[in-house]
C-alpha cells in the first residue's frame, strides 16, 4: 500500500488572507492526489472562512515571536536580519519555546513537506531537523545570497559593515536559542527566508532585487485562481504606477 504523502503549509506571521488564497489552487491539486493536507494557521477565523469551504483542515500555528518596541529596535532598517531581530529573534529563550513548539508539531504531522509562507521560525526548526521545505512569499524576503545580505533599500548607501554587525548580532542569537532547543545549528541567518527550494511570488517589476545577478523563477498569483480580478492598466502614455493600499 502506497504510503498517503503529508503536506503542512506554515503560516507564522502577517495578518491578510493572501497567506491563505494564494495557496488554494495548490491544496485543491494536493488533495485531489490523495495527499494529507495540514495547515498550521497564524489566524483561525481567517483560516475558517478562506479553508472551510474547501474542507481543508488546519491547526493554530505556535504564536510569532514578540515585536521589540521602538526604542530597542535595530534602526535604520536597511536588511532583513534588522527586520527579523525587531520583530521577534531576539531573545533566545523564547525563540527556543517557538522552535520547540513547531519541533512538537513536525514529531506530531511527520510530514513530508513543509510549506511555509511567512514562516521564519517554521523555516528554522525544518532546516535543524531536517525536513524539506518550499519556502513562498514576495521578493523582498529571498535577497540575493551574500555576506553579509543585500540591503532592501537599494538605492540608499549603506555601511556593509554595519550591516554584517547586525547580522552577526542576530545569528548569535539563533545559536543560543537552537543550543537551547536541543537544536543543531544551521547553515546561516539564511535559514529565517530561505528553503530547500524558493518560490517568488511577485513579478520582476516588484521585486526589490530585480535584476538579479542569479537566475531566478517568478510565480505569481493568478488572480482569478485566488478569487480577484485580473488587472487592466487604463489607456495612455508614460510609466504605469501600481500603489498598494490596506
Amino acid at each position: 500500500m502506497t504510503k498517503k504523502r503529508k503536506i503542512l503549509f506554515a503560516w507564522e506571521r502577517g495578518a491578510g488572507s493572501g497567506h491563505l488564497v494564494n495557496h488554494l489552487t495548490l491544496i485543491r491539486e494536493m488533495a485531489a492526489r490523495g495527499w494529507e493536507v495540514l495547515f498550521a494557521v497564524q489566524n483561525t477565523q481567517t483560516a475558517a472562512r478562506v479553508l472551510g469551504p474547501i474542507g481543508c483542515t488546519f491547526v493554530q500555528a505556535p504564536p510569532p515571536g514578540r515585536r521589540l518596541p521602538l526604542k530597542q529596535r535595530m534602526w535604520p532598517l536597511d536588511a532583513l536580519p534588522q527586520m527579523f531581530f525587531n520583530i521577534g529573534f531576539h531573545d533566545p529563550g523564547e525563540t527556543s519555546s517557538r522552535l520547540r513548539a513547531w519541533r512538537a508539531l513536525y514529531v506530531e504531522f511527520q510530514p513530508d513537506l513543509i510549506i511555509a509562507d511567512f514562516a521564519p521560525t517554521a523555516l528554522l526548526a525544518a532546516r535543524a531537523m531536517g525536513v524539506r521545505a518550499l519556502s513562498v512569499g514576495p521578493g523582498y524576503l529571498y535577497p540575493p545570497r551574500e555576506n553579509p545580505m543585500a540591503p532592501l533599500r537599494y538605492w540608499e548607501k549603506t555601511d556593509p559593515e554595519a550591516l554584517r554587525r547586525d547580522e552577526t548580532r542576530l545569528w548569535d542569537h539563533l545559536q543560543r536559542a537552537l543550543l537551547l532547543a536541543d537544536l543543531p545549528s544551521v547553515d546561516g541567518v539564511g535559514a529565517l527566508c530561505f528553503g530547500d527550494e524558493d518560490w517568488i511570488r511577485s513579478i520582476p517589476e516588484l521585486d526589490p532585487f530585480h535584476p538579479r545577478a542569479e537566475q531566478v523563477i517568478y510565480r505569481p498569483v493568478l488572480a482569478a485562481l485566488a478569487g480577484g480580478v485580473s488587472p487592466e492598466w487604463p489607456s495612455g502614455e508614460g510609466k504605469k504606477i501600481f500603489c498598494y493600499q490596506k
